[in-house]
């Protein structure tokens, strides 16, 4: 097999060496074309500037740059904006730029041929690090003005994108600080009507509830204590004014029937001896069941030590008992009248205990609606801490979303200082455009390189035509081919072997 395609390629280079004249001949045709298409073309120059993109001055932990997205994108932005019709438009009309094209052009096509006149080109692996901008005419140092001009546009488009960014990013922020600032106070409102509407059942007045219900409750059984004595004390009372009463009537029966005098040392007990003989009974009945410090106890006490001193202070003040030489009419009267007088003093005694009893009801009555209201407090607390919980979430999640946007706020308006002076992020000249010395377009080396590309190929497809048409036999197997007949042997070419017969001579 491997000598099979050396013979052949030996074939071949026999008939390129043959033909050689219809090689060389197109090579020199399309050496001599593209010679001719190099002085033809028009020239085109080339200028090109390099703008690096430095980062932020400050450090981002610092100032947080209100300005999203990367550099890819906002280059992007600013490309579509410097490549749109209404600036391309003014640079043109500005540099006077294709006037000989416009006369017989539209201005789209104008327009659309400065845009293929424009190269971008990024540079950087991760990150945009630095781009080129490169602009060709037929006029070095018209490319060259067209690039700074281009390279102005861009810095100056980058930085009014930079503070538009930031100014709308200010200005949402402003707007978003309004609203919540808003639902803020209604939410503080809110708060502030729930407490009076539930005033006394707030969460933290119920340790304040709990001890005013129990003192309540402790003036609620002594009101029940003093009401109850205020009443043994009325029933011992009015037993004494019936007593009194109905002695009152069998004396002025009795006198009435007899005509006897009734005499002064038959005086019932009275009513300071029944109030003391009752408030005894009632000390040994509480101190059965409470401490001698129960106050209840110790007011007994003091009211039984008054009463004893009050009796005590009356013993020596009692009439003495009227003369005998008194008729009896005038004994009978004074008894009579003293009778009466006790009966009286027994009556107004009776009422001033109805009035204390009917002042310790009103009185019960009042801390009982207070232990009710104070019970209600306390038993609503749950829901009341429940819906102050609920209020009281929604306005720490909405006061925790104002302060983080005031946070972003001053951030924003420190990043708009940072733009104004020119210390965020922002694009850099760092090779301005050059003055193209020699033209960018036609290349010599690549219009030669092709022409003799061509010419070559030209001049080998030629050959191969020719050979392809050529009826010669040059070769057994063309015998066979055309014809049965195997080829037993064959004669070799006389000029390769004497070539061969030369060089072997040469050696020796």
């Amino acid at each position: 097999m491997r000598q099979d395609y050396a013979q052949l390629f030996r074939e071949y280079l026999n008939l390129f060496w043959r033909q050689k004249i219809w090689i060389i001949v197109p090579l020199l045709c399309g050496i001599m074309a593209s010679t001719a298409l190099i002085m033809y073309l028009p020239k085109r120059y080339r200028s090109t500037t390099l703008i690096l993109v430095e980062a932020q001055k400050i450090p981002q932990e610092y100032v947080q740059s209100p300005v999203s997205g990367t550099v890819e994108g906002r280059l992007s932005t600013i490309q579509q904006q410097i490549l749109s019709r209404s600036l391309l438009q003014r640079t043109i009309d500005k540099l006077s730029l294709y006037q000989e094209y416009s006369k017989k052009a539209a201005s789209e096509e104008v327009i659309e041929r400065m845009r293929s006149d424009i190269e971008i080109k990024t540079i950087g692996t991760k990150s945009v690090d630095a781009f080129s901008l490169s602009f060709q005419a037929d006029d070095p140092v018209t490319a060259m003005n067209v690039t700074n001009e281009l390279a102005s546009l861009f810095i100056q488009e980058n930085l009014k994108i930079r503070e538009q960014l930031v100014e709308g990013a200010s200005e949402f922020l402003d707007n978003e600080l309004t609203g919540l600032k808003q639902t803020l106070e209604r939410h503080e409102n809110q708060i502030g009507d729930f407490k009076r509407l539930n005033m006394g059942s707030l969460p933290e007045q119920l340790e304040t509830n709990l001890r005013a219900l129990d003192r309540f409750q402790s003036d609620m059984l002594a009101t029940q204590l003093a009401k109850k004595s205020a009443q043994e004390r009325n029933t011992v009372l009015e037993k004494a004014f019936e007593v009194a009463k109905q002695r009152l009537r069998e004396e002025e029966s009795a006198a009435a029937a007899a005509g006897t005098p009734v005499e002064f040392s038959e005086i019932p007990p009275s009513p300071d001896h029944l109030e003391l003989f009752q408030k005894k009974q009632s000390l040994a009945a509480l101190s059965r069941e409470y401490k001698e410090t129960y106050p209840d106890i110790m007011m007994l006490k003091r009211q039984i030590m008054e009463l004893e001193a009050h009796i005590a202070s009356s013993s020596g003040q009692q009439t003495a008992p009227p003369p005998q030489n008194v008729p009896v009419e005038q004994r009978k009267r004074s008894i009579f009248d003293r009778d009466r007088e006790y009966l009286a003093d027994l009556q107004k005694q009776i009422q001033n205990i109805r009035l204390e009893i009917k002042g310790l009801g009103e009185r019960e009555k009042g801390l009982q609606h207070q232990i009710r209201i104070h019970e209600a407090r306390v038993e609503n607390v749950p829901a009341r801490e429940q819906e102050l919980a609920t209020l009281l979430r929604d306005y720490e999640n909405t006061r925790k979303n104002y302060g983080s946007l005031l946070d972003k706020k001053l951030n924003a308006k420190i990043a708009g200082n940072l733009e104004k002076r020119q210390k965020g992020e922002q694009f850099r000249i760092v090779d301005s455009a050059n003055l193209p010395e020699k033209p960018y377009y036609p290349d010599p080396f690549k219009i030669n390189l092709a022409g003799v590309v061509l010419g070559l190929g030209a001049g080998v497809g030629f050959v191969l035509m020719r050979q392809k048409l050529d009826s010669t036999l040059s070769k057994p197997e063309d015998i066979e081919k055309i014809s049965s007949v195997a080829v037993l042997a064959s004669i070799p070419d006389f000029t390769e072997e004497m070539a061969r017969f030369e060089k072997m001579r040469q050696e020796v």
